[in-house]
C-alpha cells in the first residue's frame, strides 16, 4: 500500500501509474491477445468450441439485425399501400426473426458465463502458482512496482475477459453489421453533387460514404477528449484497493487500536485513503462527462442525414417511406460500427486499465529474486561463509565469517537491538538478498523457523498444528499429546473445530501453538526469534523442555533478548561491532 501525498489532490494529479509509464497501447493491445492465446493453448477444446460459439451468434445477430430492418420497410411499404396479405405475412416473417434473436441472446449469455469461470480459472491457477514459486509472493514485498498483487488475481482476470470478449465479440459484431448494412445501403445511395457549394464533381454514393468519413473523424475527437480516462481508471484501482487494505489492517490489529485507542487516527487514515478516491472520481466523472457528451451528439445528430437526404427523394417519388425506415436504420448500423471504439471509449480504456495492471504484475513474476547472498542446499552442518550482510539502502550491517552450527547444537543469538540478529536468520532462510557472501545449510525441509508471530490461518485447530501440511485424521491422539505437553489441554476437545484462531489464541498460546508444530514436523534444525517472548518464565522453560524431549537430536538456534532463554544454550553467537562471533560457552547449558 503506497501514500505518496497527503493531499488528495496531489495525489490524482500527480499520479503516472507505473503501469503506464513508457508504454503504449499497442503493447496492451498485443499482450490481450497473446493472453487469449495462452487460454485458447491451456483449454483447445471446449475453450475454442465456447469463443466459436460465442463469435458465431454475435455474427448471426448481427446479420439477423440487419435483416430485420430491411423486413420492418417491407412491412411499412405493405402497410402504406393497404396490401393486407403482404403485410401480415411480413408481419410473420419478422416475429419469427424477433424469436430467432432471442434464442441466439440465451445462447450466447451461456457462452459468455461458461468462458468466463474457464478463463478465470485457468489464469487463477496460472498467476497463482507463479506468485506462490520461489517465495515471489515474499520478494515482491521488498522490490516491486506492484501493489495488491491479490487484487489483481481475484479482480483483474476476470474483468479483462469480461470486458475484452465483449469488445472482440462486439468489433465481430460490428464488422459484420458493417458489411450486411453497407450491402443495403449501398443500394439505397445516390450521387451526391457538390456543384452547389462550388465543386465539380458528386459524392459517389452518398449515405454510405457520408458514414464512413464520420465515424473515423468520430473516433480521433473520442480519443483525444477520452484519453486521460485509463490513467484515472488505473489510479482508481490502485486507490481503491489501498483503501480496502488499510480497513482490513484496522480490522486485523483492532485489538491493538483499541487498546491505545486510536479509533480516532485510524479512522482520520481510512477517510484520506477515500478522500483520494472521491477526488480521482470526480476527476473521472467530468472526464466521462466530455466523452459522453462528445459521442451522444455524435450518435444522434448524424442520424438526421439520411432524412435530409431521402425526403427530397421521396417526395419526387423515387423512394418510399419504407425506404426511409430501412435507410435510418442501416445507416445508423453503419455509423454504429464505425464510432465503435468511440462510443465504448469508457469501456475500453478500463479494460487497458486491467490489461496494464496485469501486464506489469507478470513482468514483475518473471523477474529473477534479487542476488546477493548465495545459498546452497547440502547434507552436513550450517556454514557462513564471507557473510556480509546489508540494509536494503547499501549501508554495512553486520559480517559472519566461518560460523557452524551443527546437529544437537544448542546455541544462542544474542546483541543490542537493531544489530542484525533476525536479519542473520533471514539470510540462513534464504530471504535475505541485500550483501554477499555464502549460506551453506540442509534443504529446507529439514529446517523450521519459528518467528515471535507465526502465522494462524483460519481452519481447524488440527490444521493451525500441522500448518502446511494437511492434519491425518488418524493422529488426533499424537495432537493432543503435545497440546498437552504444551499445558493446552483446554483445547484438545477443539481440534476438529474450525475458527479464527488468530483471534481466539493469545499471543502466549498461539506461540506454543508453534512450537507444537515444530515437535509435529521434527525439523533438523530449530530456529526460534523471539519465539517465547509472550510465556512467562515457567512456560519458555516447559516450551524448551518439550522441544528439547520431543528433538533430542535437532540443532536448536534461539534468538532472544530475555536472559532467562540462555539456559537451554550451551553456546552463543554474539553480534557486536557490526560482527558476529561464534562458539561463545555460556555459563548455565541445557541439562
Amino acid at each position: 500500500m503506497t501514500l505518496p501525498t497527503t493531499d488528495p489532490a496531489e495525489a490524482v494529479a500527480d499520479r503516472q501509474p507505473p503501469e503506464l509509464r513508457h508504454e503504449t497501447i499497442w503493447r496492451d493491445c498485443a499482450y490481450a491477445f497473446t493472453l487469449i492465446a495462452r487460454y485458447l493453448r491451456a483449454d483447445p477444446w471446449l475453450g475454442t468450441l465456447l469463443v466459436a460459439i460465442a463469435f458465431g451468434m454475435t455474427s448471426f445477430a448481427s446479420y439477423l439485425g440487419v435483416k430485420m430492418s430491411v423486413q420492418l420497410g417491407a412491412v411499412i411499404d405493405a402497410l402504406s399501400l393497404h396490401n393486407g396479405s403482404g403485410l401480415w405475412s411480413g408481419f410473420f416473417v419478422l416475429l419469427l426473426m424477433m424469436l430467432g434473436l432471442s434464442v441466439v441472446a440465451v445462447i450466447m449469455e451461456a457462452a459468455n458465463n461458461f468462458l468466463l469461470i474457464r478463463w478465470r480459472t485457468v489464469f487463477t491457477r496460472t498467476f497463482l502458482a507463479r506468485w506462490m514459486a520461489d517465495d515471489r509472493y515474499y520478494w515482491m514485498r521488498w522490490d516491486s512496482r506492484v501493489d495488491n498483487p491479490e487484487q489483481r488475481i481475484q479482480e483483474d482476470i476476470s474483468s479483462i475477459l469480461s470486458v475484452l470478449f465483449m469488445t472482440v465479440t462486439n468489433v465481430i459484431g460490428q464488422a459484420t453489421l458493417l458489411m450486411a448494412s453497407a450491402k443495403v445501403l449501398w443500394g439505397l445511395s445516390q450521387p451526391l453533387p457538390l456543384q452547389g457549394i462550388g465543386l465539380p464533381f458528386a459524392v459517389p454514393a452518398d449515405l454510405i460514404m457520408i458514414a464512413l468519413v464520420t465515424g473515423p473523424l468520430w473516433t480521433i475527437g473520442a480519443h483525444y477528449i477520452g484519453r486521460v480516462i485509463t490513467r484515472l481508471e488505473v489510479v482508481r484501482q490502485r486507490f481503491e484497493a489501498d483503501f480496502r487494505l488499510g480497513m482490513g489492517q484496522t480490522r486485523e490489529w483492532a485489538e491493538a487500536i483499541a487498546f491505545e485507542r486510536g479509533a480516532a487516527r485510524e479512522e482520520q487514515r481510512s477517510l484520506l485513503q477515500y478522500e483520494r478516491i472521491r477526488t480521482n472520481w470526480i476527476r473521472l466523472t467530468f472526464a466521462n462527462m466530455r466523452l459522453n457528451g462528445f459521442n451522444a451528439f455524435g450518435s444522434f445528430a448524424p442520424r438526421l442525414i439520411p432524412i435530409a437526404l431521402m425526403a427530397p427523394r421521396i417526395m419526387a417519388g423515387h423512394a418510399t417511406v419504407g425506404d426511409l425506415t430501412a435507410a435510418v436504420a442501416v445507416f445508423g448500423n453503419v455509423l454504429s460500427a464505425m464510432t465503435y471504439f468511440a462510443t465504448h471509449y469508457a469501456e475500453i480504456a478500463t479494460l487497458r486499465g486491467s490489461i496494464a495492471r496485469m501486464r506489469l504484475f507478470e513482468t514483475e513474476l518473471s523477474r529473477l529474486a534479487p542476488a546477493g547472498v548465495s545459498v546452497h542446499e547440502r547434507g552436513g552442518d550450517i556454514q557462513l561463509d564471507g557473510l556480509e550482510l546489508q540494509l536494503p539502502d547499501g549501508a554495512s550491517l553486520l559480517t559472519a565469517d566461518k560460523l557452524s552450527i551443527a546437529l544437537g547444537d544448542h546455541v544462542l543469538i544474542r546483541g543490542r537491538s537493531g544489530v542484525g540478529k533476525s536479519t542473520l536468520l533471514r539470510a540462513i532462510a534464504g530471504l535475505w538478498p541485500h550483501g554477499a557472501g555464502t549460506v551453506r545449510r540442509p534443504r529446507r525441509e529439514r529446517i523450521l523457523f519459528l518467528p515471535q508471530r507465526s502465522y494462524m490461518p483460519d481452519g481447524t485447530l488440527a490444521g493451525l498444528l500441522t500448518y502446511p501440511a494437511e492434519p491425518d485424521p488418524a493422529d488426533g491422539n499424537r495432537y493432543a499429546a503435545v497440546l498437552r505437553s504444551l499445558s493446552l489441554d483446554t483445547y484438545v476437545a477443539r481440534l476438529d473445530e474450525f475458527a479464527e484462531w488468530r483471534h481466539i489464541l493469545s499471543p502466549g498460546e498461539q506461540q506454543r501453538i508453534a512450537a507444537a508444530r515444530a515437535i509435529l514436523r521434527r525439523p533438523d534444525y530449530l530456529f526460534l526469534d523471539e519465539a517465547t517472548s509472550a510465556l512467562d518464565v515457567d512456560l519458555e522453560a516447559e516450551l524448551y523442555n518439550a522441544i528439547a524431549e520431543a528433538l533430542p537430536r535437532a540443532a536448536i538456534i534461539s534468538v532472544a533478548h530475555r536472559p532467562t532463554v540462555s539456559r537451554f544454550h550451551a553456546t552463543a553467537i554474539e553480534i557486536r561491532n557490526g560482527a558476529a562471533h561464534g562458539g561463545i560457552q555460556l555459563p548455565r547449558p541445557l541439562d
